[in-house]
């Protein structure tokens, strides 16, 4: 289903227009079981994005689908059915589990992100690909090299289906060399939950590279201590080669675990990795997202 977005920064009203009855995605164990309706609307939609792609999985059946775009979609779910809901539109993400009661339900999902500026689409884009013209992505810090934000309009990916949700892209730069930017998130407003071992994270993103070379990106998360030691490291990537069909293209890799406990922050390190080439550090990254959850797969 898909509908034109009216407002894409309130919460989506929820509304019962249509009932999606999904033919197929139960399986024969629970046909004859009640089912209800499960009214599912967004929180936190993104400005630049205009639909959320809707998941709902449970034991026993197979995972419904669904487009959203303005209001709510409603499913016919099984009662007493723990079911694992889903939200996801570029480098937004949000998943909760509920049980659909006799009544039915009405269900908001929120859409988060921890890293900032995890999209590109906050820039700045420089005017050219030259040295002189370079700034920094927003809300990151330069470490090593010169990473960039490009638009897609400018080169091969634009036309590929792998593509982020936006306009623009983190490129390695033109220095010839790695080039690294990071962030530091701020988890200690979640210390209760950390502690007791109850918070899970999940970090994707889309990774690539330049036909048949070997320069990559990585995305790796430090989770830290107030003393700032690391206590754990979780990463994506890389995508090689032969995993882009030595095409100039971008491809999805996803990473749940566990938040180690004392966790008070979390650095995000985007790594572009030079391996050849005349002069491009040609490792591309988009819609990087790191989430928080009580749960996981």
């Amino acid at each position: 289903m898909h509908f034109r977005m009216v407002n894409r920064l309130e919460t989506l009203i929820l509304i019962a227009a249509t009932v999606v009855v999904l033919s197929g995605c139960m399986d024969a164990s629970l046909v004859d079981n009640e089912s209800a309706p499960a009214s599912i609307a967004v929180q936190g939609m993104p400005e630049h994005l205009e639909e959320v792609s809707i998941a709902v999985s449970g034991s026993g059946m197979n995972t419904a689908e669904a487009t959203l775009a303005e209001g709510a979609t409603v499913l016919e779910m099984p009662v007493g059915e723990e079911l694992v809901f889903e939200a996801t539109a570029g480098a937004y993400y949000g998943r909760t589990k509920q049980v659909v009661p006799p009544g039915g339900l009405q269900l908001s999902l929120r859409l988060e992100n921890l890293i900032h500026n995890g999209d590109a689409e906050q820039g700045p884009v420089p005017a050219s690909f030259d040295a002189a013209d370079r700034e920094r992505p927003a809300g990151w810090t330069d470490e090593e090299g010169a990473m960039w934000i490009r638009p897609y309009g400018d080169g091969a990916l634009n036309d590929s289906p792998y593509r982020g949700s936006g306009s623009n892209f983190f490129h390695g730069g033109n220095l010839s060399t790695d080039s690294v930017i990071s962030q530091i998130v701020d988890l200690s407003p979640r210390s209760t939950h950390i502690d007791a071992g109850k918070t899970y994270y999940r970090i994707a993103g889309l990774l690539g590279g330049w036909e048949w070379q070997d320069d990559d990106a990585i995305l790796r998360v430090e989770f830290r201590s107030a003393d700032d030691e690391i206590l754990g490291t979780a990463s994506i990537g890389p995508v090689t080669p032969e995993d882009r069909n030595d095409e100039t293209d971008l491809r999805y890799r996803e990473r749940w675990g566990r938040v180690p406990e004392s966790t008070r922050s979390a650095k995000v390190i985007l790594v572009s990795r030079y391996f050849q080439g005349q002069s491009n550090v040609d490792g591309y990254a988009d819609d990087l997202s790191l989430t928080l959850h009580a749960s996981r797969p």
